[in-house]
């Protein structure tokens, strides 16, 4: 059955498919995450979740199982190829993860962000908002966005990393 996450937090049934594929809907206002989905839409990474549409209001995603184990290389990949999009997630977190029906490892939820021309990635084009993980990544020394997407990765998964797998 598809889901979707209002704007105060609830998630509710959804009747709705896409392709006959169970959705995820995240009602949604930030710009920034609209971006990034849009950057997204219609390109399939494999540790990214899929995209399906874009609205003013809400995105429509693949739905994740967000109760199973996640796999650390798979969450190296999704990091390598948002970095190579200019996308600086930030927001690291085991919430954030989930996995495909396909037993898939799938980054989600974009709005604690910031995004970087790849061709000077030492310059913010959008700067994330300064929440925990952007604060712990700068007091652990990272200076430019790379650097900050990186530490928050590690701190952000550190708690869940046992060998290669993350649970």
């Amino acid at each position: 059955m598809s889901k979707v996450y209002t704007i105060d937090g609830d998630t509710l049934e959804l009747d709705y498919t896409y392709n006959g594929l169970p959705v995820f809907r995240k009602m949604n206002n930030s710009p920034v995450e609209k971006m990034i989905a849009n950057m997204l839409l219609g390109h399939k990474y494999p540790n990214i979740v899929n995209i399906y549409s874009v609205m003013e209001t809400y995105i429509d995603m693949e739905l994740l199982d967000t109760q199973s184990s996640i796999n650390k290389k798979d969450m190296i990949q999704a990091k390598n190829d948002l970095q190579s999009l200019g996308i600086m997630y930030i927001d690291w977190k085991q919430d954030n993860i989930g996995v495909s029906i396909e037993g898939v490892s799938k980054l989600f939820d974009f709005d604690v962000s910031g995004i970087v021309d790849v061709n000077n990635p030492d310059k913010w084009l959008i700067k994330p908002p300064k929440y925990y993980a952007y604060k712990k990544a700068i007091d652990s020394g990272a200076v430019t966005p790379k650097e900050i997407d990186d530490a928050a990765f590690y701190n952000g998964l550190k708690p869940y990393i046992i060998n290669e797998s993350v649970h």
